[in-house]
């Protein structure tokens, strides 16, 4: 069974990456004391969030602040362990989850359009790119570093896309103490330079088509479980959103509209554009570079906390140098092409560039997804 889950803030939300709050660690390479969310949630968090409401409304968790009251039961429910890179398995009665888009007020998903897929402006002129070659090179042609590319929404029914920073309206948070280090100490009441943060949240601009978050969970039919709309938090800072669970009668995850508006591959160019739906994991990525004709990216870092049922007793607490003292394990840097990314690439060689994003451990929490177009 596939599931629709819909996830509609309830105010400001945060979503964390890479950087943390500077705890008085210099040696802290990704410390900051400003610290800026993220448009979309990890997959791993998404995850974790239907991990835990399996717990929560199957009665095997009270709270987020106590612990799993039946473990045996709890390892059939959500599996016996949170994502680990190279477990291409399920998780519990979780099967596969698809990739967190944006969505409008009717639920529809709103893609992210392809990076490269953006007019180029000067003044009030605006003009098309074309991948072409010339130089000797495979370029943009038209392509103006001083307008650049940025982050958009597909919208299909419009004649351009949405910027990505347009569906969203920020709000600031300014202090000079933190509630909590990662290792799960309190701070002590201090106001001084080593206490001072600027934290910035997100909220839905009013403006804009964006109305929420969607993804699909693919579910098992032989082990019952109870997973209804709820008011759940998620991200960062014990962010609320209202949960919506609909069932469906899909076969498998609908893949999203997606199409270019703008951008063309000149007609004497042999080329197809692969599209990423998602971040993607790509380890031999010498090879992809090789491969590709032109690659038109941006990286995201990427960590996940590693957890298990049998032995993760406190889920407040971050040990970075293992999982010790029952908190949960930090994993190790990744780079990911984000997603919007484009890998344009001669047809004749399209099995071999699919097959650079084929990760089955990945694919089946929502990364590695694209389409070809």
């Amino acid at each position: 069974m596939i599931l629709k889950i819909s996830l509609q803030p309830l105010g400001k939300f945060f979503f964390g990456g890479e950087n943390s709050f500077n705890e008085g660690d210099e040696k802290n390479r990704r410390a900051t004391y400003v610290l800026h969310s993220r448009y979309y949630p990890q997959q791993t968090g998404v995850l974790g969030l239907i991990r835990n409401q399996l717990l929560l409304q199957n009665g095997l968790l009270w709270d987020n602040s106590r612990k799993v009251s039946d473990k045996a039961a709890a390892k059939i429910l959500i599996g016996e362990h949170g994502f680990k890179v190279g477990y291409t398995g399920n998780y519990g009665v979780i099967q596969k989850i698809s990739p967190v888009f944006l969505a409008n007020a009717d639920g529809q998903v709103l893609p992210q359009a392809p990076r490269d897929d953006v007019q180029m402006a000067k003044d009030k002129e605006t003009w098309p790119m074309t991948f072409n070659r010339k130089y000797g090179q495979h370029l943009l042609e038209k392509y103006s570093e001083k307008s650049g590319l940025y982050d958009s929404i597909y919208l299909p029914e419009e004649t351009d896309n949405l910027c990505l920073d347009k569906a969203f309206a920020t709000a600031q948070q300014v202090g000079i103490t933190k509630a909590a280090k990662p290792d799960g100490n309190e701070v002590s009441d201090k106001d001084d330079e080593a206490g001072y943060y600027y934290q910035t949240f997100l909220t839905l601009a009013k403006e804009s088509s964006v109305r929420g978050f969607v993804f699909y969970v693919e579910m098992t039919e032989t082990t019952p479980y109870i997973l209804n709309d709820t008011v759940a938090e998620f991200g960062g800072e014990r962010s609320s959103f209202r949960m919506k669970v609909e069932e469906t009668k899909l076969t498998e995850f609908p893949g999203p509209a997606l199409a270019y508006k703008h951008t063309k591959i000149a007609p004497e160019m042999q080329a197809k554009p692969l599209v990423c739906l998602s971040p993607a994991y790509v380890k031999d990525m010498d090879k992809l570079r090789s491969e590709s004709l032109l690659i038109v990216s941006q990286s995201l870092t990427f960590r996940f906390l590693k957890s298990e049922v049998e032995n993760t007793t406190h889920h407040q607490a971050l040990n970075r140098n293992g999982n010790a003292h029952g908190g949960l394990e930090e994993s190790g840097l990744y780079q990911l092409l984000d997603r919007g990314s484009v890998i344009y690439f001669d047809p004749n060689i399209e099995t071999t560039i699919s097959n650079l994003f084929e990760s089955t451990d990945f694919q089946n929490i929502g990364y590695n997804q694209f389409t070809i177009l």
